[in-house]
């Protein structure tokens, strides 16, 4: 089940929820993977796919779909890792899982590395009064090359 689709400034994020086909009920989710693509390194169809092995195997999908120009103009990369993170900060404070944190090619490029300085940065002045408890639920860093 697809929700949550936001166009922001640098690409585009959703959430890809895993969900029980024999019935309405959602599984209980075992974790949340994050994944990083780039527009031009990875087909719509390829990106199905791997959501699609997450969610058989009852975890969530945060995809996060970077433009062409994210790797280029660094400021657009920024702004969609901060609604990155304003998307996983969210469902953390509902409840905390796992996360994981994967990148197909030039997703790591793309905006992928913004993620990680904008997690780092002193969150003094931003909204993020549970964000170290929340985002010490990350666990692993998975990253693939499309041939």
């Amino acid at each position: 089940m697809i929700g949550g689709v936001s166009g922001v400034v640098g690409g585009r994020i959703y959430w890809v929820r895993s969900q029980d086909s024999s019935s309405i009920e959602e599984l209980k989710i075992k974790g949340i993977v994050v994944i990083f693509a780039w527009v031009s390194s990875i087909t719509e169809s390829q990106l199905k796919d791997f959501v699609n092995i997450y969610s058989s195997l009852g975890w969530n999908s945060l995809v996060c779909l970077s433009d062409f120009l994210n790797p280029f103009i660094p400021e657009r990369a920024t702004s969609l890792a901060f609604s990155v993170l304003n998307e996983l900060v969210k469902e953390l404070r509902s409840s905390i899982c796992p996360v994981v944190l994967a990148a197909s090619s030039g997703g790591s490029k793309a905006c992928m590395y913004k993620f990680f300085q904008v997690k780092s940065m002193h969150w003094s002045h931003c909204h993020f009064d549970t964000h170290e408890h929340s985002l010490s639920c990350v666990l692993a860093f998975l990253t693939h090359k499309c041939s």
